[in-house]
């Protein structure tokens, strides 16, 4: 199974390469995710329970890691799978932290202490 998900993202990577720059434009991250939801991801409505939220992004981030995602594209590609109050959340964030360049180490922070509140 491994070989086959490695040849997947291999093939994805190099279709990517081949037809848009690497540089973060909208093709590219459309094909990002076009990758990613065929490896299994799915979007996340903001459910209120732990388990669900910790359980999405142990699946995103083991899809992004296998896929080699670049990690200048994993913010933009992983919040395209965000929608309804998820969506609305991840702008909160944005317009609170604007000017700054958010990570994948910076969703994961936020994220994180979001699953705590949805904890308590």
């Amino acid at each position: 199974m491994e070989h086959i998900v490695r040849a997947v993202a291999v093939g994805m990577v190099a279709g990517a390469s081949s037809t848009a720059p690497r540089s973060g434009g909208v093709v590219t991250i459309v094909q990002w995710v076009k990758g990613m939801r065929e490896m299994g991801c799915m979007t996340y409505r903001g459910e209120e329970d732990a388990e669900v939220a910790r359980h999405w992004l142990r699946k995103v981030e083991r899809v992004i890691n296998q896929m080699q995602v670049p990690e200048e594209l994993r913010v933009d590609c992983v919040t395209q799978l965000l929608v309804d109050s998820a969506h609305s959340w991840w702008e909160t964030i944005r317009e609170r932290r604007s000017g700054e360049v958010l990570r994948w180490r910076d969703f994961r922070e936020e994220f994180g202490g979001e699953v705590l509140f949805l904890g308590a």
